[in-house]
């Protein structure tokens, strides 16, 4: 069963999504966050998704940040319209940082690193690994 990481914004939302054996972890493209529920059920419906794990923005003192609530929010609601689904909060402190030196050391030049969409679907990529290696 795969897992479904989303590194909600308010104008963009990272998705990435493991294999079956949760061992490998793929980049979905960035999609305008107004789409979420949209891409969500196409998601839930081509794919057996065991766990849909949120990342959850919050500063290096553990406080919340602007984005802390709109992610909560959502987290609910997921809940709700798929009560038999499993969602989990996950801790994204430093994913944006982690995104940005994974695209430095992948040789990408600063143009293609300013590519916020990149950076959104490479944060989703890695709260997923961060979560599967949890497990």
């Amino acid at each position: 069963m795969r897992v479904l990481a989303i590194d909600y914004g308010l104008k963009r939302t990272g998705l990435a999504i493991s294999d079956i054996l949760r061992v490998t972890v793929t980049g979905l493209p960035t999609i305008p966050s107004q789409d979420i529920w949209k891409r969500l059920s196409e998601l839930l419906q081509q794919y057996t998704i065991k766990t849909i794990v949120i990342g959850l923005p919050k500063t290096l003192q553990n406080t919340d940040t602007d984005m802390t609530k709109p992610v909560q929010n959502l987290y609910e609601q997921i809940k709700k319209v798929y009560p038999n689904q499993e969602v989990i909060l996950w801790d994204e402190r430093l994913t944006s940082v982690m995104a940005q030196k994974t695209l430095i050391e992948a040789g990408l030049s600063k143009k293609k690193r300013q590519n916020k969409k990149l950076v959104d679907q490479v944060s989703a990529t890695l709260i997923l690994q961060s979560y599967l290696q949890s497990l």
